[in-house]
């Protein structure tokens, strides 16, 4: 009779270390289960935010060689004057319209929008920063801290592409440009991203408030640049 109860013991020990063995199992692979999980949603989530990880990285490089800031009358130096310094302007988002010269002869041609962006490049030629904090709307200081200084910028091949409108509940309106430079012997003074010589294209959104003023409220910069 205890032979039995024991054989009887030991089967049911047997079952228990069989079933702890299972249950041991499942609870690894549960276990397996929810790191893969956890895994896969940190490399989505690393994937999500890389781009805007590598835009910050991009804005913030300073590995280029600038130039000292020249000392002179940059409107009296040759070399810069040589250069195509006309602001040229295409009403077409793509690009493949006419584009017009902006001259002080035929300025009444062109919109207001264009010329207060016409106006702005040359707060930058003159490195006049008063004028050129002036031309934003204070909703862009709240990510941007203001321009300090910087010196007079030799800006050559610009371009003023109009690229959309967006009309506002309020009567305001917000229209986009795609604006484009190159900066001769580039100091750094005035943009750290970008090397001489060379495109970086940047998005500039007007708020046209409904008296007519204008006002910058967005600058995004488009990181292609290309070397001319």
């Amino acid at each position: 009779m205890i032979r039995k109860d024991q054989q009887q013991q030991n089967a049911e020990y047997e079952q228990l270390s069989v079933a702890s063995k299972k249950m041991k199992r499942k609870m690894w692979i549960v276990i397996g289960c929810v790191m893969l999980a956890l895994g896969l949603l940190l490399c989505a989530v690393w994937l999500i935010t890389r781009p805007n990880e590598q835009k910050n990285d991009r804005n913030n490089q300073h590995d280029y060689e600038f130039y000292p800031t020249y000392k002179g009358n940059i409107m009296e130096y040759g070399a810069y004057l040589e250069l195509n310094r006309q602001v040229e302007y295409c009403n077409e988002p793509s690009g493949y319209g006419v584009w017009q010269s902006i001259t002080d002869e035929n300025r009444e041609e062109f919109d207001a929008n264009t010329l207060f962006l016409y106006n702005y490049l040359q707060t930058v030629i003159a490195g006049d920063i008063e004028a050129y904090n002036a031309c934003f709307h204070e909703s862009f200081f709240e990510d941007n801290e203001p321009k300090k200084s910087f010196s007079p910028q030799m800006l050559y091949q610009m371009k003023i592409r109009y690229y959309s409108t967006e009309n506002r509940e309020n009567g305001e309106k917000s229209v986009t440009y795609l604006l484009e430079y190159m900066i001769f012997q580039n100091d750094g003074t005035f943009h750290d991203d970008v090397d001489s010589d060379a495109s970086l294209p940047r998005y500039v959104t007007l708020r046209v408030d409904r008296e007519g003023k204008i006002l910058i409220e967005k600058i995004v910069t488009k990181y292609q640049s290309t070397k001319a």
